[in-house]
């Protein structure tokens, strides 16, 4: 039914929220039709189901690789975040590592030939706190050769703080 429902202006817009304005109206269409058919079923049944088939269909636009690429990567930054986190800091290191967060952790690939790890340093962060990293990294036993190729990630600058960002 739903495919059926015509233009491209009654069709769900997945890169919006469910409750979006568009998205809003979509369902309400969705659930005049299925309401005019008069079926045994309450609107919160419908509504539901309408909920449903859309996050079965924006799940379908994504692709299973890159989300699933994407929350490892996510995953593994919590991870080495709430490491170096741990570490106790004083004076300077303190006040510097206190604007950092998970955003401003480097990328770990993956090379396909020979299975190894590669580290990505963002080239956006200052020298002064690749440094501090480098050193609670070397704390905590860990040896990293990063990179000169930049992350594949994107990065939403807004979640990270200036005092930790060189973009001259």
């Amino acid at each position: 039914m739903y495919r059926n429902i015509g233009s491209d202006e009654n069709a769900w817009k997945f890169g919006e929220s469910y409750k979006s304005a568009h998205n809003n109206m979509v369902s309400a269409n969705l659930l005049t039709l299925l309401s005019e058919m008069q079926l045994d079923y309450s609107s919160d049944d419908f509504s539901r189901a309408i909920k449903r088939y859309f996050d079965h269909l924006k799940r379908e636009t994504k692709t299973p690789d890159a989300t699933k690429i994407r929350r490892r990567r996510n995953s593994r930054r919590h991870r080495l975040f709430n490491a170096r986190n741990n570490l106790p800091k004083v004076g300077e290191d303190l006040a510097l590592w206190s604007f950092a967060n998970v955003d401003a952790m480097s990328d770990e690939e993956t090379d396909d030939e020979r299975r190894r790890k590669i580290f990505k340093r963002p080239a956006w962060r200052s020298c002064q706190f690749n440094t501090l990293v480098e050193r609670i990294d070397e704390a905590l036993g860990l040896k990293r050769v990063y990179s000169e190729d930049p992350p594949n990630r994107t990065f939403d600058f807004e979640k990270i703080p200036e005092e930790i960002m060189d973009l001259s």
